[in-house]
């Protein structure tokens, strides 16, 4: 399911030096392209938040020392998390688990390597760094065209999305009772399990507070419960040509709320399915039942709607 490792070596950054490296390199390979966001620091070339300074810090290391990628792993319980990441992850929902929830932000992989497997083995090397420290759940936001990855990972969607900076990002979750669901995602964070095993309360008392990770991702359905799913989602897709909703078996379902933008000028965020809702795309109306790429313009949700991102989707 997931491409084969590269061989790197891990490194937890342990020295100011080290840290300032991280940092660097966010900037260098990413965040130069993106001022907006959140604590990029151009005139200095850096990208660090108030929290960064209690964080752990995960390099992966090539050949020579050479370094590929990083990772920062963050407790939500930590005082000096900024209000804006409380509002993206929301805290207020998940405050009986903050203690046990670990947040991943920030995994950065060098430009020459992001054709490799080494995005999924840093998410992947923080995951488990957390659940291994005792933690229970693992959070994180990503593009939409992510999620369907991260799903196979056996993170959730919970929630709605937040504008950050000039994007739209989506929060997940994962949590380490859900044993089953990740042995059928095939993550091997299921080999992680303490020695206890899952937590069939913990687990319905996650599901109480946010109801929709109980739902199994689009990627894992048979067809049967697909095409229920779909029909239960997008009324206006039962029944439709099996050809027609194949890109959905690999999607990934979220939700865009009234006046959001889904895609800004000169960003192309991919492919999509509307399943519920309605999308202004510069004065065209999109309407349920349509699959669409971004395409570069403005996209903008007319009220709360439901969206399926389609990884490699192309309009035909």
């Amino acid at each position: 399911m997931f491409r084969k490792d590269m061989d790197v070596t891990w490194k937890e950054a342990s020295s100011p030096e080290e840290r300032e490296a991280v940092f660097r390199f966010r900037y260098e390979e990413y965040f130069a392209a993106h001022p907006g966001l959140p604590g990029v620091d151009s005139s200095r070339r850096r990208v660090a938040l108030p929290h960064d300074i209690r964080s752990r810090h995960i390099m992966a290391l090539g050949p020579g020392g050479r370094l590929l990628a990083v990772g920062t792993v963050t407790p939500a319980s930590e005082p000096g998390i900024t209000q804006e990441w409380k509002d993206i992850f929301h805290f207020a929902r998940i405050a009986p688990l903050l203690a046990e929830t670990i947040i991943i932000s920030r995994v950065i992989v060098a430009a020459a390597a992001r054709r490799s497997a080494l995005f999924v083995q840093m998410s992947l090397h923080l995951a488990k760094a957390a659940m291994q420290s005792g933690f229970r759940c693992s959070a994180h936001y990503c593009a939409p065209r992510m999620i369907s990855l991260y799903e196979r990972m056996g993170y959730r969607c919970y929630g709605s999305g937040s504008e950050i900076g000039p994007s739209f990002r989506v929060p997940m979750l994962l949590s380490i009772d859900a044993a089953d669901d990740l042995r059928r995602a095939g993550s091997p964070i299921a080999a992680l399990l303490p020695e206890g095993g899952a937590d069939g309360a913990r687990l319905q008392r996650l599901f109480a507070l946010c109801p929709e990770l109980a739902e199994t991702p689009l990627c894992l359905l048979d067809p049967l419960a697909f095409r229920r799913r779909i029909a239960a989602l997008c009324p206006g897709l039962e029944g439709a040509a099996p050809a027609r909703l194949r890109p959905l078996r690999r999607a990934g379902v979220f939700r865009l709320p009234r006046g959001m933008a889904l895609a800004r000028p000169g960003q192309d965020e991919g492919g999509f399915a509307l399943l519920s809702g309605a999308l202004d795309a510069g004065g065209l109306k999109i309407a349920p039942g349509a699959f669409f790429r971004s395409g570069g313009g403005l996209i903008t949700a007319c009220e709360d709607s439901i969206l399926a991102s389609i990884p490699s989707y192309e309009t035909r």
